[in-house]
């Protein structure tokens, strides 16, 4: 079985027949049908009843579809990835990060980038947090360091770091209680 086979499952199911998926997918009915067969034989289940109307899957077919829209996601995913890791091969990144945030992630940041992507050029423009997100959006920026994770919603994000802040006084400073 393959990446084309799992798909023609998937849009067999969103399309509801396979007649409908068929066309969709630019096959005759009896190709697809036999796409069909191959993969049940080689999984030795049936994946679909196909005596309902709109077809559906048996439950051994739901869970096919469940881990065949996983691997389907995951394989596109890594070619996107990939070919963007193509594509920075010999491009400029601009980076967009918070003015009071710039001394301390650049250099932890700008190092490890220039160790896994040497020939990449790298810019940076110091922006408040609030406009970051619409600077990502506008293409303005590339990449952004984000304090606030409210800021990265609906946006893909990796924690830089895990601060831990305390609060610190001298032992015997009457502020040493406040803990």
């Amino acid at each position: 079985m393959n990446i084309r086979q799992m798909k023609y499952c998937l849009e067999i199911h969103r399309a509801g027949s396979l007649q409908k998926a068929a066309q969709n997918l630019n096959l005759s009915q009896p190709a697809l049908t036999q796409q069909l067969q191959r993969i049940e034989k080689e999984l030795k289940v049936r994946i679909f009843n196909r005596d309902a109307r709109p077809i559906a899957p048996t439950r051994e077919g739901e869970y096919c579809i469940k881990s065949f829209e996983k691997i389907v996601y995951e394989y596109e995913r890594m070619n996107h990835t990939l070919n963007d890791m193509r594509s920075l091969a010999k491009t400029e990144i601009t980076i967009g990060i918070p003015p009071v945030r710039a001394q301390q992630f650049l250099p932890l940041i700008i190092p490890a980038f220039r160790a896994a992507y040497p020939q990449i050029r790298i810019n940076y423009r110091e922006i408040v947090s609030r406009e970051l997100p619409e600077a990502l959006k506008s293409g303005s920026i590339d990449l952004a360091v984000m304090i606030l994770e409210q800021y990265a919603e609906g946006f893909e994000f990796v924690p830089l770091c895990t601060d831990r802040s305390v609060l610190v006084a001298k032992r015997l400073s009457p502020y040493a209680a406040i803990s």
